[in-house]
């Protein structure tokens, strides 16, 4: 009998998977419980972004003003405190940038350290007729590859579910100025 038959045969019979079905929100839960000591980076990390979307959305509108002050003869000393201004705009955006990456990078690896080492307490508390049922190469590529993949799903999330609506915001609220 061919695996579609059976899968057909097994749902038709309203047999249901012995496994647990978890929400979005016991998924979230679990994942955030395995931040532990690692939370206060994974808190910084939004912040960060923000301060560098800040800066990011700013400097167009110091370079315009820049701008309008050439457009009516400003001199040389109008030109450098405007290219200061921009150059430390600059300099202050690459930080928060680089401390977001540091500390979402810190806080991405601590997760996948403390969720490996959750996945394999539970492993150790299986019973026997739990042991025989996974093969061991399974349990291995839960503790190596599915880690890694909610390791870089956690950064991606963490700078990029903050950066964009960020940056709409504040572009939206730049271009009413």
């Amino acid at each position: 009998m061919s695996i579609r038959k059976k899968l057909r045969k097994t749902l038709e019979a309203g047999e249901q998977s012995s496994l647990p079905q978890y929400g979005l929100k016991e998924i979230i839960s679990t994942l955030a419980g395995s931040l532990r000591e690692f939370g206060k980076p994974a808190w910084a990390t939004p912040f960060l972004v923000t301060g560098e979307v800040v800066l990011e959305c700013a400097i167009p509108f110091v370079t315009a003003q820049l701008i309008d002050a050439l457009a009516l003869g400003g001199g040389v000393s109008a030109i450098a405190g405007h290219a200061a201004v921009l150059i430390v705009m600059a300099l202050a955006s690459l930080a928060f940038g680089t401390a977001a990456g540091v500390t979402c990078s810190i806080a991405a690896t601590g997760l996948a350290k403390n969720l490996r080492h959750d996945v394999f307490h539970k492993i150790q508390g299986f019973s026997f007729s739990n042991i025989d049922r996974f093969s061991t190469s399974s349990l291995v590529t839960r503790l190596t590859t599915d880690t890694t993949n909610v390791q870089q799903s956690f950064m991606m999330i963490t700078r990029g579910a903050i950066r964009a609506p960020m940056m709409i915001t504040f572009s939206i609220i730049m271009a009413f100025l």
